[in-house]
């Protein structure tokens, strides 16, 4: 992996040499334009697994995202400002904070003034050397020309950008004004002393954590997450710590992060502020705390049976998982059998498949479940059981998961593959 990209580094390297000695080419270069987007990205995906990328999160960031993101963090530049991407990989995100501030014909000039307020940090030396680079490659692109004594120095390029892990590191979240960040998605342990997760947690909430805690008043900061860190019950806690340092002033839905990789984010806009204000459902979806929701009409639970794990062992119950339910239809409970010495449910209820995706037809696939006897439900199932106790009441909510109205309000809820009880108790109650 490090040696494939490491040769396409040191060739960008060499495109921007050939471009400084006769900037002519800049206009009409498809290789050089290719760098500035997508290339690396591409070429990442050519030598790399997903499996291996997967582990390492290494996913570079388009450019229309990069565009927004950069849009958002970059309002009215000073000439003062210090952006600092502390997850540069191949420089994405810089490029698009770079395009925002202001280029001298003179490309030393223009070199000096990026280098003292871009700043950036990753653990791979080959990212880096691709983000300076492109970097040196834009500013050529935005009309920089060297003098007739140019020549690249490359121990002085962008001296703020270097080979580090930042999540060790606090001094330069100090001395930033903006901070923008693709953070790795992957999941690592969570830290014993970690306030907000155990086990495995998103290495996304830890870099925004870090960031919060480093951070100083006022600082302006843009992350491209993954959408389980807006919506996900595992992160609740993460979610009113950050915004107890932070004011939230938007939540962007972007969909999915590319078209080769099958995960939903969201822009995360905030600024840096000390007890800014009680945490809020708000600061991060549209909580639909006005009028009726289903959570006041049904009791929202997830299956207790994780088939895999737990022992059977126990009275024996009719068991209802997710493959035997015919969707949007009813059933009088289930042939299958198993012993379980946990929670059980009596019918009538609506059951819901947990697992969903927002480019699925229907976010919430129900089924009725009729019956006399308490049933085992697997751990993939929602279990909605109406306060009144009706076959009636489970009917209607199943008219109202089918309509357009619930798709599109689960769509702006939670995109992540799980449902979560919360997601489903504020659906507002339309019919």
């Amino acid at each position: 992996m490090s040696e494939s990209f490491e040769q396409y580094a040191e060739r960008l390297h060499a495109v921007a040499r050939e471009a400084s000695k006769s900037p002519s080419i800049i206009s009409t270069s498809a290789e050089i334009d290719a760098a500035l987007d997508g290339g690396p990205a591409e070429t990442l995906r050519r030598v790399v697994g997903i499996g291996e990328r997967k582990a390492s999160g290494a996913f570079f960031t388009g450019s229309d995202l990069r565009t927004k993101a950069a849009k958002l963090l970059v309002r009215k530049p000073s000439g003062e400002e210090v952006f600092l991407d502390p997850a540069c990989g191949a420089g994405d995100l810089l490029l698009g904070v770079s395009q925002h501030l202001p280029v001298s014909l003179d490309l030393q000039e223009t070199l000096n003034l990026w280098g003292q307020r871009l700043a950036g940090f990753d653990l791979r030396g080959d990212f880096v050397r691709a983000a300076k680079a492109r970097l040196f490659l834009m500013a050529l692109k935005r009309g920089a020309r060297p003098g007739r004594r140019f020549s690249i120095d490359q121990r002085r390029l962008f001296p703020l950008i270097k080979k580090s892990d930042a999540l060790q590191l606090d001094k330069p979240f100090k001395n930033a004004s903006h901070i923008i960040v693709n953070p790795p998605f992957c999941t690592v342990d969570a830290a014993e002393d970690c306030t907000w997760g155990s086990g495995k947690v998103s290495q996304a909430a830890l870099f925004i954590h870090h960031i919060l805690e480093n951070a100083k008043q006022a600082t302006r900061i843009v992350g491209i997450l993954p959408d389980v860190l807006r919506t996900g019950s595992s992160y609740k806690s993460w979610r009113e710590q950050a915004t107890g340092k932070a004011r939230i002033w938007s939540t962007s839905i972007i969909g999915r992060f590319d078209t080769f990789t099958d995960i939903d984010v969201f822009l995360l806009n905030l600024e840096r502020r000390e007890n800014p204000k009680t945490s809020q459902a708000s600061d991060w979806w549209d909580s639909a705390s006005a009028g009726v929701r289903v959570g006041d009409l049904f009791e929202i639970n997830v299956g207790p049976v994780v088939p895999h794990r737990d022992p059977t062992e126990g009275p024996e119950y009719q068991y209802i998982h997710s493959k035997a339910l015919p969707p949007f239809g009813r059933t009088c409970g289930s042939r299958e059998r198993r012993r379980f010495k946990g929670t059980t449910y009596k019918p009538p209820f609506l059951a819901i498949r947990r697992t969903s995706g927002p480019r699925d037809k229907f976010r919430a696939v129900g089924t009725i479940v009729t019956g006399n006897e308490p049933m085992a439900v697997e751990n993939h199932v929602l279990i909605a059981t109406p306060r009144d106790h009706t076959i009636d009441s489970c009917s209607r909510l199943m008219d109202l998961l089918r309509k357009e109205f619930a798709n599109d309000w689960l769509n702006q809820r939670i995109r992540c593959r799980h449902l979560t009880v919360s997601s489903l108790e504020e659906i507002p109650w339309r019919l």
